[in-house]
């Protein structure tokens, strides 16, 4: 235990170890707060990913979520059993298990996540082969994904949420409940800064620039550029990569990922495409955003150029008609319109029915009042 957490800090950066005595209590969030990526691709049919060539250095990734799971800094253990052949040394790793099989050569890690979900890594050399030389080249030592299962229609769900205000306490109130975000396969909640507020853990993104504009006569939040970091950082961080979809949701939002995942059992889960909520511009309201991993890996590689090809939108426009600018007209990511997804009933006397989202309501009572009412004329789940 000892060691697996002094060789993984010796290989952090000097300021990385000083953010690493300050570490969240699970290894998801500790990779999440510190812009790290988890590898593997997506999953292909049976929930199996592969690493990819260009994999990054364990010391820059699982290191760091070995030490954490060392430190048993998780919130929920899961036994594992590893059955492998000529297994020379097995260790129990905090929350996690850590073996080493003398005959395939590598170290297999079991470790679970914030959502409780097991995940199997394998650590391997690998080699490369020069035919025309005869000879081999040892190349670095990586980990990857191998197995790890979330069911069909996984969500990854995230909202942001303003350090004053009432939003922290709905945030709260939903966690209490397993409402919302907290009860998708998992979940990450922005902020502006990395902390702890009402128990809800937030990842920071730092300076927010949202302004209030005006056009025609109406004011709307010009809130792009903390979205876009928001997302940005998802990207980064990869760990998307593990469920089917990626859903943003408002804090002010009642929110039902059961009805969520009837609506994709219709659509699939093996397509690239994003979910329009309304007929009219802005195609996407932000209260609910959807994306499926496909589209979110294509946005990946291709961020850059939504904010360079709509630099001139950044800064005037809400983020929900941006990212539909974004994912539609310059990504080219296929879109499917989905009425269900959304009521903006501001009042709980409309909430009734099975809308996947009702929004908005700001204060814990009249959320609570709208959650009782909807999930008691339909589905709650």
């Amino acid at each position: 235990k000892v060691q697996v957490r002094r060789i993984a800090v010796q290989q952090l950066a000097p300021e990385q170890r000083q953010r690493y005595r300050t570490a969240p209590q699970s290894s998801d969030d500790f990779l999440e707060q510190h812009g790290q990526r988890r590898e593997g691709l997506p999953p292909r049919s049976g929930g199996h990913a592969v690493g990819r060539r260009d994999a990054l250095q364990p010391r820059r990734l699982d290191q760091q979520r070995m030490a954490a799971v060392a430190e048993g800094r998780q919130d929920r253990c899961v036994r594992a059993k590893i059955a492998a052949c000529g297994v020379a040394l097995l260790v129990a790793v905090g929350c996690g298990v850590l073996a080493y099989s003398g005959q395939g050569g590598g170290w297999v890690a079991a470790v679970t996540g914030d959502d409780g979900v097991m995940g199997l890594w394998r650590h391997k050399k690998h080699h490369h082969h020069h035919h025309h030389h005869h000879h081999h080249h040892k190349g670095p030592h990586r980990w990857s994904l191998t197995h790890r299962r979330d069911g069909i229609h996984s969500l990854y769900c995230w909202a942001f949420t303003q350090m004053h205000g009432t939003e922290p306490q709905l945030l709260a109130t939903q966690q209490q409940m397993h409402w919302g975000i907290f009860s998708c396969n998992a979940h990450v909640v922005f902020s502006t800064l990395t902390g702890n507020t009402y128990g809800v853990r937030t990842v920071g993104l730092g300076h927010n620039p949202t302004r209030m504009c005006w056009n025609g006569g109406v004011s709307y939040a010009c809130n792009t550029i903390i979205f876009l970091k928001a997302w940005e950082h998802i990207v980064k961080v990869r760990r998307f990569y593990h469920y089917d979809w990626t859903c943003k949701v408002d804090p002010d939002s009642v929110f039902f990922p059961g009805r969520l995942k009837q609506v994709l059992a219709g659509v699939g889960d093996n397509h690239m495409m994003y979910l329009r909520n309304t007929h009219n511009f802005p195609y996407i309201l932000g209260p609910i955003e959807v994306i499926s991993r496909g589209g979110l890996y294509r946005y990946m590689y291709r961020h850059h150029a939504c904010r360079h090809r709509n630099r001139n939108l950044l800064h005037v426009t809400g983020e929900d008609g941006f990212m539909h600018t974004c994912f539609g007209e310059t990504l080219h990511i296929p879109s499917q319109l989905r009425t269900e997804l959304l009521l903006n009933a501001y009042n709980v006397g409309l909430c009734g029915g099975d809308k996947v989202v009702y929004h908005a309501f700001k204060d814990p009572w009249s959320f609570k009042e709208c959650h009782f009412k909807a999930g008691s004329m339909g589905l709650s789940w």
